[in-house]
């Protein structure tokens, strides 16, 4: 099975949720040990995976690192250009 690591949420440190991509799902792990996954969830028909497994790290590295997350949050926002 081909992975690969989504690298806008490839967060540097071991303690945080990363979203890894499959060929069939999208998995949640922490970032030291990719390999030791938390979540799955399956590429099927129109449930939105990607979108689940993006929330869930999210929402967990928010949580559990609100300082570091929210300075990361707003540089990422400030550099994505705004719709007219």
């Amino acid at each position: 099975m081909r992975r690969k690591l989504r690298r806008s949420l490839v967060l540097g440190r071991k303690d945080e949720l990363v979203v890894i991509e499959t060929d069939v799902a999208y998995l949640v792990a922490f970032g030291g040990d990719p390999d030791d996954w938390v979540a799955a969830f399956a590429k099927q028909g129109d449930f939105p995976a990607r979108e689940w497994a993006e929330r869930m790290a999210a929402l967990y590295n928010l949580r559990e690192f609100p300082n570091r997350y929210l300075r990361r949050e707003i540089k990422r926002r400030r550099r994505k250009p705004r719709d007219a």
